[in-house]
């Protein structure tokens, strides 16, 4: 519903300028996330048109087509910019080209330069400071702690982990099933978090059970005015992993669906998206594995605590052995086996996130053993045993 007002009030803005760069640029972002390469390629050709130097669309547009070979006359336009360029998402666009046209030298070397200039615009990651954050997670959110808050409430899935590690495709094959709806990436408990808790998990020793409550009518209000009664909604926002104790004691009745992958292809892939400032370990392959064994922990800490509340989902499983993977999945959810899920590319949904495009292709194994493309790097920020 959103999206179709959005697309009218920029119709309506081109209808006043039809020069308007921006409504193009505007109207490319919402054909991406509906998945139209054809209208979103079209929109971005608009905006650059009437606003060349707009390098940010010309990355949009990179990702949107579908390049064939090096002779691609878009990668020369993309290849001429990116030479002096220090715009982050032209050097991860072009990145991610070289990387389809198996020109991996190339590819690493824009990566770099867009997590080099990316680096620059975050804070600082803080190896001690964020152990000690989830060292206090775990401390706080313990076993104990969890059971002063019992009861019902609505049967929400979780899904959470990593980033880049099949979240959003997982919750589009859940999407595709008559009983679930996508909620996306929802906002509810990080804007929470971020109101109640600004230095979480500081202050979760006075969350009181009228606290947790409150919090559970609010949220049921949300899913029942967005979504209705009649399906279960997954909420796939991935950092929530660090609120699954919360969440929980929120909503008693949530199950908690994790998705896991082989670090080295999480790091490859988070090292070639650009996440955002709560993400600023992603700019560093030193760092990236350092969080990714501190989420594990985490990982491991909820489901000593939550047993078969919380389900762990490989990546490599999903993509290799789909069937099985989904009905065990939907099993252990309580939720009988629907053909409709391996067809999850067809639906026409909104996507909100960095793997808009991946999504809207059948399941395939290309991804994994991604992070082999750039071993050498691998083995010079890590020693070659420890990538064996």
């Amino acid at each position: 519903k959103n999206n179709v007002e959005a697309k009218a009030h920029l119709a309506q803005a081109l209808t006043i300028n039809p020069n308007y760069a921006s409504a193009y640029y505007n109207l490319g972002n919402l054909a991406e996330q509906e998945g139209d390469r054809i209208e979103a390629c079209d929109c971005f050709e608009s905006c650059i048109s009437f606003d060349p130097s707009n390098e940010t669309a010309l990355a949009r547009l990179a990702d949107a087509h579908v390049f064939v070979d090096l002779d691609d006359p878009l990668l020369a336009r993309l290849a001429s910019v990116a030479q002096n360029s220090r715009n982050i998402d032209v050097h991860y666009s072009i990145g991610r080209v070289y990387e389809q046209m198996a020109q991996y030298d190339l590819a690493w070397r824009h990566f770099t330069r867009a997590n080099q200039l990316d680096k620059l615009t975050l804070p600082a990651y803080n190896r001690a400071v964020t152990d000690n954050i989830f060292q206090r997670i775990m401390s706080q959110c313990d076993r104990q702690w969890l059971k002063h808050y019992q009861g019902v409430s609505d049967d929400c899935v979780f899904i959470c982990g990593m980033f880049r590690t099949g979240s959003t495709l997982l919750e589009q094959v859940l999407a595709a099933h008559p009983h679930f709806s996508a909620g996306g990436e929802s906002e509810f408990f990080p804007r929470l978090v971020a109101n109640e808790f600004p230095r979480y998990p500081t202050g979760l020793d006075s969350f009181t059970v009228e606290k947790a409550n409150s919090w559970k009518t609010k949220h049921g209000a949300q899913q029942s005015k967005l979504f209705g009664d009649a399906v279960r909604v997954t909420d796939k926002r991935p950092d929530n992993f660090l609120h699954i104790g919360l969440i929980k004691a929120v909503l008693p009745s949530a199950k908690f669906v994790v998705t896991e992958r082989d670090w080295r292809d999480v790091a490859t892939s988070v090292f070639s998206t650009r996440l955002g400032p709560g993400q600023n370990y992603a700019t560093s392959l030193e760092d990236i594995p350092h969080y990714i064994d501190l989420q594990r922990d985490l990982i491991d800490h909820w489901q000593s605590i939550l047993g078969s509340d919380l389900i762990r989902i490989h990546y490599e499983d999903l993509v290799t052995r789909p069937q099985e993977t989904i009905s065990g999945l939907l099993g252990n959810l309580g939720e009988a086996w629907d053909e409709r899920c391996l067809s999850f590319n067809q639906l026409k949904n909104t996507v909100q996130t960095a793997s808009v495009w991946q999504v809207r292709e059948p399941l395939h194994a290309k991804s994994v053993g991604r992070w082999a493309h750039y071993q050498p790097h691998f083995e010079k920020a890590f020693g070659a045993n420890s990538v064996l």
